[in-house]
């Protein structure tokens, strides 16, 4: 029999190798020593009602919520591994008293679960199930000490009291909810976070947040000691929603901003980055995830991108920047497409003595398109880190990776 470090050490190597752990499966097969370990790595995240699997051909087995509470039935052990679920809510657990029981017993037993996400889907036959209604199966999970993490995703009229008692919360995350307005006080102490994301739709709400006392008078959500702050799914014209947030995280060290740019709206925009973040100056990690859709002609929008970077200039710690860029591609035009010049811009403003602590910058350009030509538009990108960003590539302080993908 082998040590049970190396049968460990071998597991892990293998979930590394192949994250749809098959490789995993098959060597819980080996012998009864090797059970315990795989199930570790098989069961420690969980995703149930996982809607890509409805209509697949051949798919694997949609892992619900009555199939778990069998698996667990039959061997106790596998509720103890499982770290992580994202649940996508199903009207079929919440029909009855019966399957809302059977949900219940199911996340009661999850006694170490870190992480949970509770999603609602965008299809025509979902949006139908509001926080009153799933708020009696999650209660309980909420109070659990191990749960650090939250996700809330299309949910509306979230009771802020149910989260209130997450006591070991470190982190929320927040996208196209809104909150039940009733509760002006919350009778626990404030929740201390140090990671908050949110999406598109819920600056309004911030206000609301911001807004709400516990019962001693402390504000529910202490945002200054927020470290972490994710913007998601954003357009220009969504910006001016995230002020508020900037103003009260104060201590934001890492922050990450998804952007979708339209060609149509493209004269419309005032800004890709909030104004406040320049007032941040305890900024440290920025990543930029941009997405152009109808720039298949040689325009771009970086020009406008190293405008914004450069208010940031001589008032600022930034120590990593990362920059990538989504470039849908259709049509004839791919084959003529030349990058502008433009692109070369944001090496003037960080290869500049504007950002002194800057340390490492990666821009990354992902060209989704499944055109025969897609090799010689890649040739084209990748010419451009020798000339359009000479300084960042000859910089000896500053480590510069340019990386280009493809994605269909």
């Amino acid at each position: 029999m082998l040590p049970f470090d190396l049968i460990e050490k071998l597991v892990e190597t293998v979930t590394l190798v192949d994250p749809s752990l098959s490789s995993t499966k098959a060597c819980s097969l080996v012998s009864h020593d090797w059970l315990p370990i795989c199930r570790k790595h098989i069961f420690a995240s969980v995703v149930l009602n996982e809607p890509h699997l409805r209509g697949m051909r051949q798919a694997p087995r949609q892992i619900t919520i009555p199939l778990l509470q069998k698996k667990i039935k039959a061997c106790p052990d596998v509720a103890g591994y499982i770290r992580s679920v994202v649940y996508t809510l199903s009207e079929l657990d919440f029909r009855s008293n019966a399957s809302v029981d059977a949900l219940v017993e199911v996340f009661t037993k999850l006694a170490r679960l870190q992480s949970l996400s509770l999603v609602q889907g965008t299809g025509y036959e979902y949006r139908s199930l509001e926080w009153c209604r799933i708020r009696p199966a999650f209660v309980k999970v909420f109070r659990q000490s191990s749960l650090t993490s939250l996700s809330v995703i299309r949910i509306p009229n979230i009771i802020v009291a149910d989260l209130a008692v997450c006591k070991s919360l470190d982190d929320i995350h927040f996208a196209d909810v809104s909150f039940a307005t009733a509760c002006s006080e919350i009778p626990h102490s404030p929740l201390q976070l140090h990671t908050l994301a949110v999406g598109a739709n819920d600056g309004a709400d911030i206000e609301y947040l911001r807004d709400l006392r516990c019962s001693d008078g402390r504000a529910f959500i202490d945002f200054s000691k927020i470290k972490d702050v994710a913007l998601g799914n954003f357009t220009p014209h969504d910006i001016d929603n995230s002020e508020e947030l900037l103003r009260l995280c104060t201590s934001i060290e890492n922050m990450k901003i998804t952007l979708n740019l339209y060609k149509q709206e493209a004269g419309d925009q005032d800004t890709f980055i909030p104004a406040g973040l320049s007032n941040v100056q305890t900024l440290k990690n920025l990543f930029y995830e941009l997405t152009l859709y109808g720039y298949d002609d040689g325009e771009d929008v970086y020009l406008c991108l190293s405008e914004e970077l450069s208010k940031m200039a001589y008032k600022n710690v930034l120590e990593e920047i990362c920059i990538q860029v989504s470039l849908p591609m259709w049509g004839n035009s791919l084959r003529d497409y030349s990058p502008g010049a433009e692109w070369g811009t944001i090496d003037e403003v960080l290869g500049g003595p504007g950002f002194p602590t800057l340390r490492d910058v990666t821009v990354a350009i992902v060209i989704n398109s499944s055109n025969k030509d897609i090799k010689e538009i890649a040739k084209k990108f990748r010419a451009m880190e020798k000339v359009q960003f000479g300084r960042l590539s000859a910089s000896n302080s500053v480590r510069f990776h340019f990386l280009i993908g493809q994605s269909d």
